[in-house]
């Protein structure tokens, strides 16, 4: 999550995470409850959670 973080601060990348979002799931959350629960968090907002289908560009 850390790298995912730096990335998102990265300006040059700027133009391509507002277009593609940049999402981490830990593992365990996602043996548990699946890829449809909120488990996701956006690398440009890493205290939040949000489920797949309400995932901004998806």
């Amino acid at each position: 999550m850390r790298a995912l973080r730096a990335a998102a601060t990265e300006p040059a990348l700027a133009g391509f995470q507002r277009d593609v979002p940049i999402l981490a799931a830990p593992l365990i959350d996602l043996l548990q409850g699946g890829p449809a629960e909120p488990v996701w968090h956006p690398a440009q907002h890493p205290g939040s959670t949000l489920s797949w289908g309400h995932c901004p560009g998806l």
